[in-house]
């Protein structure tokens, strides 16, 4: 999906901003598969206009208590990458901040996409 993207910037043509994230959804609670995508994959890999950015826009199957979603935002924040997970749903899950306050993430710039006419929180 990204090489028609490279192929114009490649061509001085690019005009926007592109970040290129790695989607990742899993229901195993030991997230076996992200840890290897976190061993794997390129982490900020680019320049100003193209660069890959996060693990998203998703990071787990689920938000609920028996989901891996803690488990994998923790995984992502320590191996110190973006995490942007997008929902249409409620976004105040009881799983939504661990990993922000369990381990230090500075530096790294969060993403809040709003949707027309949908509420924040």
């Amino acid at each position: 999906m990204h090489i028609p993207f490279l192929e114009v910037y490649a061509r001085g043509k690019g005009i926007v901003r592109l970040r290129i994230n790695f989607l990742h959804m899993e229901s195993d609670p030991n997230t076996p598969e992200l840890v290897q995508r976190l061993k794997n994959a390129f982490q900020f890999l680019g320049n100003d206009m193209v660069k890959t950015g996060a693990i998203g826009e998703f990071i787990a199957a689920g938000t609920s208590a028996a989901s891996p979603f803690v488990a994998a935002a923790k995984r992502v924040a320590a191996a110190g990458w973006r995490a942007e997970v997008h929902s249409l749903g409620r976004r105040n899950t009881p799983a939504s901040n661990p990993a922000d306050f369990e381990l230090e993430i500075m530096g790294l710039r969060g993403c809040e996409h709003r949707f027309p006419g949908r509420r924040a929180g």
